[in-house]
C-alpha cells in the first residue's frame, strides 16, 4: 500500500491579543511523538532565476545536493531541512519555467525529510508587506509531498519536537524573544545582513561603512537562543567564536562576483552544538 502523500502547511496566524503578539506562546508544529531532531541541515539563497539558460545547472546542482544528503544519511527522524530564504530571485515576476523548477526543489528535499521555510526579500514585495508572498501559491495550491512543509512566516515562536523556532521576519524591527525556560533548543531563524556581516565582495556591515547600522540587528539581539540560523548574505560564514551564528553561504553561484566555491550548507548537530 502507498504511503500517503502529506500537504504543505502554512503557519502564518498571529497569537495577538490587544493588538501585541505574544512571544510566551509557541505554536506546535508536529504531535510529540518522542523522536528528537539532532541534525537540521541548513541551506539559504537558492535564488532560482527565470532565466531558463540556467536551469539545467540548477537541476544538476539539486540532483547533487540530494546525492550528498542521502550519503550522509539523512532521514525523518532525527533531522531537519531548514531554508532561510530567497528561494526565487525575480521576486513577483516570475516565469513557468521557474514555478516548475522551485516545485522540484522541495519535491527533492521532502523526499528526504520535514523541510522548514522562511522568507527571503526574493520571495515577496518588500514595499507592501501585506501582499501575498510569490512562494505562498507555488507551493501551497495542489502541491502534494512525502515529507511535510512547514511556511513561517510570522514572528513569532513554533515548536518542532525538541526544537523551538524563533522567527524573525523581514518587516519585524525587533528580534522575536524566547524567554521561555526550557530545556528544547531554541534556533532562530533570520533573513537579513546583520551587524559585522560580511559580503561575497567583501563589504562590511559596521559603523564606518553603513549609515544605516542602527536598523541592523546585531548578534547580541540574538541571545536568548542556542543557535542563529541566517540567509541574505552569500558568503558562509560564522558571526561568533562559538560558531553558533552562521550564514549558509548561497546554494549556487549567483554572478561573477561570488566565489566559486565555499557554496552549499551547514550541517548543524544540535545535540553536541557543532556544525559542518
Amino acid at each position: 500500500m502507498p504511503k500517503k502523500l502529506k500537504n504543505i502547511k502554512i503557519v502564518s496566524k498571529n497569537h495577538i491579543k490587544n493588538n501585541e503578539i505574544k512571544f510566551d506562546e509557541v505554536t506546535d508544529l508536529v504531535e510529540n511523538n518522542g523522536t528528537q531532531v539532532q541534525y537540521v541541515y541548513h541551506l539559504s539563497d537558492i535564488h532560482i532565476m527565470n532565466e531558463i539558460s540556467r536551469h539545467d545547472e540548477y537541476r544538476s546542482v539539486f540532483q547533487s545536493l540530494r546525492n550528498q544528503l542521502i550519503n550522509d544519511k539523512i532521514n525523518s527522524n532525527n533531522c531537519i531541512v531548514v531554508v532561510t530564504g530567497d528561494i526565487l530571485h525575480n521576486k513577483t515576476t516570475l516565469k513557468p519555467e521557474c514555478i516548475s523548477l522551485v516545485k522540484d526543489f522541495f519535491i527533492t528535499l521532502t523526499d528526504l525529510t520535514d523541510v522548514i521555510v522562511i522568507l527571503g526579500n526574493h520571495d515577496c514585495n518588500i514595499n507592501n508587506k501585506n501582499s501575498l508572498d510569490s512562494l505562498d501559491p507555488i507551493i501551497t495550491k495542489n502541491f502534494h509531498t512525502k515529507n511535510m512543509i512547514y511556511l513561517l512566516k510570522d514572528n513569532k515562536l513554533y515548536g518542532y519536537k525538541n526544537i523551538i523556532f524563533g522567527v524573525t521576519t523581514l518587516f519585524s524591527k525587533i528580534v522575536t524573544p524566547c524567554k521561555i525556560n526550557t530545556t528544547k533548543v531554541k534556533i532562530a531563524l533570520y533573513h537579513g545582513s546583520l551587524y559585522k556581516s560580511k559580503t561575497d565582495l567583501g563589504f562590511n556591515f559596521n559603523k564606518n561603512s553603513d549609515s544605516v547600522v542602527n536598523d541592523r540587528f546585531t548578534i547580541q539581539n540574538f541571545s536568548d537562543y542556542d543557535f542563529v540560523m541566517l540567509g541574505d548574505i552569500h558568503r558562509h560564514q560564522y558571526l561568533n567564536k562559538e560558531k553558533t551564528i552562521a550564514y549558509a553561504s548561497s546554494l549556487i553561484q549567483q554572478d561573477h562576483g561570488e566565489a566559486l566555491l565555499d557554496h552549499g550548507y551547514i550541517k548543524w548537530d544540535i545535540v553536541n552544538k557543532s556544525s559542518e
